[in-house]
């Protein structure tokens, strides 16, 4: 009976022992989910209004099926005179949970009214197990960065930013869900070699140009790579940064005092627009004369002169002739290319 007893006792113990080694083999492994950061990766926040872009965060299984019900925590810096944000409640943490789309928003975001770069730090959490961490990289800007930031440069398109060596022949590489290139339509990434025409549709385009550098195109714009730099046509485009490379458009062209400073230049209105996102921008004339040095929070524009194009003997001959008429007092109409009384 002793024996008996005995026996139990041990056998209970051994159960006692399982249970726990048992509890941790069925907790979910880390390495079985993936956190993707949907929305709010390089958004610009603009600090007038105290506007900010709402992270979203996606979690998915091994087998990419979005998995409902974590908590997903955002957390922002808090330090006095830093830049940051804080949330609707004023506070600089929030947990919300993923949808049935193993979605999270941090509702609320705001930032703190000071300029410069700051990381909201996301911890995920599923059946009381860590699962998973991210970093949400965002930027407050002043307003008159931002508004030279619009039209789809605010923020940074979903996917893949890591900088991959190029092929052979290959001078850039451009990553979106719709372009075209040379006029015809490609669905994802593109390999553009030198004297290639890029135009975005509906969404933002990632462009990875040499000597590690990035820019991010605005939805309906068009550039070109012209040995090895990026011709800005129409439309907008941000560095990120700027690197060793710089941007060119219409007689002008823009580059950072640092590899790391940041700019946002846009093509409206007749004038080029040049914002500071980070660090200094330099801006230079046709000749590379120095036009301006651009400081963050603050932004210049620049006419874009409208230059007639000769390219026969005839235009030469108009071109002779629009100069004698203008020294005669007569206006040029440099779009009907005829001559009209002042």
């Amino acid at each position: 009976m002793r024996r008996m007893r005995r026996l139990c006792v041990a056998g209970t113990a051994f159960l006692l022992l399982l249970l726990p080694l048992s509890a941790r083999q069925m907790q979910p492994s880390p390495s079985s989910f993936h956190i993707a950061i949907i929305d709010g990766e390089g958004a610009l926040n603009n600090i007038e209004g105290r506007v900010a872009r709402e992270p979203i965060v996606q979690v998915e299984d091994k087998n990419h099926k979005r998995v409902p019900g974590a908590y997903v925590e955002f957390a922002s810096p808090n330090a006095p005179g830093a830049p940051g944000a804080e949330f609707a409640n004023g506070a600089n943490t929030l947990t919300a949970r993923t949808n049935a789309a193993g979605q999270a928003v941090a509702h609320g975001l705001r930032n703190n009214g000071v300029p410069g770069r700051f990381d909201l730090r996301v911890v995920v959490k599923y059946e009381g197990q860590t699962i998973g961490t991210a970093v949400i990289h965002q930027i407050n800007v002043c307003g008159k960065v931002a508004r030279v930031s619009r039209s789809g440069l605010e923020h940074n398109p979903p996917g893949n930013q890591d900088f991959q060596p190029f092929a052979p022949g290959v001078a850039a590489v451009a990553v979106g869900p719709e372009m075209l290139v040379n006029g015809s339509s490609i669905p994802s990434n593109a390999n553009l070699a030198n004297g290639a025409n890029l135009e975005s549709l509906g969404s933002p385009v990632r462009i990875f140009l040499g000597k590690q550098c990035q820019f991010l195109m605005a939805p309906h714009s068009a550039a070109s790579i012209q040995n090895g730099a990026l011709l800005l046509e129409k439309g907008a485009v941000r560095s990120e940064p700027f690197g060793q490379c710089s941007v060119s458009s219409h007689g002008f062209k823009v580059l950072g005092d640092q590899e790391t400073a940041q700019g946002a230049i846009r093509v409206a209105n007749g004038r080029l627009e040049v914002g500071s996102v980070a660090g200094s921008v330099r801006v230079l004339d046709a000749k590379g004369v120095l036009k301006d040095v651009v400081n963050p929070c603050t932004a210049s524009a620049f006419a874009i002169a409208t230059a007639l194009t000769l390219t026969s003997a005839s235009g030469l001959l108009y071109g002779a002739l629009a100069a004698s008429l203008a020294g005669l007092g007569f206006a040029v109409d440099s779009n009907s290319q005829k001559p009209t009384s002042p």
